[in-house]
């Protein structure tokens, strides 16, 4: 069984682009077996060609804890670390800010820890 969390930062003053990256990416996860970084990044690619046509942009963080793992991926200028009891791992580091999800153009880049995780705390920031 697989947790995920989400983190959506809105680049529009409309809703829509958020509401819909929630439900696109909800979808994707549950119906995908999201366990490696390839994964995520094929599944950001194809929400961002969906949402294209779409109300608008917005920045995404994306992840699942999986049999102890932390895998993801990231759109925009959201991020996450992993706070550990042996140091703080910013999992966003690499991320690209532009273009946004939603664009047909974004550059989703995925990531896992690199700290060793014996009992872990994963957190968003805030966008």
């Amino acid at each position: 069984m697989a947790a995920f969390a989400f983190r959506i930062c809105d680049h529009d003053t409309k809703l829509g682009a958020r509401s819909l990256a929630i439900q696109v990416v909800w979808e994707a996860a549950r119906h995908k077996a999201l366990s490696d970084r390839a994964s995520w990044l094929a599944t950001l690619g194809e929400v961002d060609e969906a949402l294209s046509c779409g109300p608008g942009q917005c920045a995404i963080v994306a992840t699942a804890a999986i049999a102890g793992r932390i895998v993801g991926v990231s759109v925009g200028d959201c991020g996450a670390w992993l706070i550990a009891q042996n140091g703080i791992d910013e999992l966003t580091a690499n991320q690209v800010r532009r273009p946004l999800l939603g664009s047909g153009e974004a550059i989703p880049v995925a990531f896992a820890p690199r700290l060793p995780m014996p009992r872990y705390f994963w957190r968003p920031t805030v966008c």
